[in-house]
């Protein structure tokens, strides 16, 4: 391929990636009015679904302005989920940091959400016999998530990818939520991150090693972690290092509170045996 061939070939991809971006943001709702009471029996015919994710919005004044601002991350209460989202993303897409771990708070806060009528009045036939089912909670849940978009994970780490690479730790954590925790790739990006000293990273971390413990190393490294999230003020480290204290034997409680690496001999005499 000839040099202007490559720079060709380049260009074209970055004007694709950037295209997803634009997308994913500007993918909004038209609101509707829901029923203000549960169907008595649900009919396709009888609940026309709320506007699909494709109906373009602008942004409102608001948001624009708090964008403007550059204090999202403190005014974010003020704004609607999808504004809300939409700033955040904005001015977490130029500078990383704490902004695009809020904005993907909200996201996540709205995958479990029907995004239609149809969806909702199917969540409340599945969900009508149980004792905690509440149709208007879940109404408002709805009301409040039209217009935050739905990105699937290939698009979460096309968008997140470039600001981890260039070691933001915040985005290393985001962008390790977004592999599975038995891929290499979601420790990898936990431990960067974790080791740059982002609380959250050190707490997930540390779960996905006392989960899987695959050598006598996980728990002790886990329980170190923990240890230091707690130290930084991380609101449950402290109460999730109990539990896994409960549950690690004599040598490995001495192997993570060693301040010092231990020889493989030093190892081997260790009590390994179950609590």
């Amino acid at each position: 391929m000839t040099s202007r061939s490559a720079r060709v070939a380049v260009t074209t991809a970055i004007v694709a990636a950037s295209a997803v971006v634009i997308v994913a943001l500007i993918w909004r709702d038209k609101p509707v009015d829901l029923p203000e009471s549960p169907p008595a029996q649900v009919a396709e015919s009888d609940s026309p679904a709320l506007a699909r994710l494709s109906q373009e919005a602008a942004p409102t004044s608001h948001a624009a302005e708090v964008v403007e601002s550059g204090t999202v991350v403190t005014q974010v209460d003020s704004l609607t989920k999808a504004d809300a989202f939409d700033a955040l993303m904005k001015e977490g897409m130029a500078s990383g940091g704490e902004a695009l771990v809020r904005a993907f708070d909200i996201h996540d806060s709205c995958l479990a959400v029907p995004r239609s009528q149809n969806a909702l009045d199917a969540w409340y036939a599945d969900n009508a016999s149980q004792p905690d089912t509440n149709y208007d909670r879940m109404k408002q849940r709805t009301r409040e998530c039209i217009g935050v978009p739905l990105l699937t994970f290939e698009t979460r780490r096309d968008i997140l990818r470039p600001l981890a690479e260039s070691g933001d730790v915040a985005t290393q954590f985001l962008l390790g939520t977004t592999y599975p925790y038995t891929f290499e790739a979601h420790r990898r990006w936990l431990r960067k991150s974790a080791e740059g000293g982002y609380a959250r990273a050190m707490v997930l971390l540390a779960q996905s090693l006392a989960e899987q413990a695959q050598s006598e190393t996980a728990r002790p490294e886990a329980y170190r972690w923990l240890t230091l999230a707690s130290d930084m003020g991380h609101s449950f480290a402290a109460s999730e290092r109990d539990v896994l204290e409960s549950q690690m034997t004599l040598g490995e409680l001495r192997l993570a509170r060693s301040d010092q690496t231990l020889s493989t001999d030093e190892l081997l005499d260790l009590d390994w045996s179950p609590p």
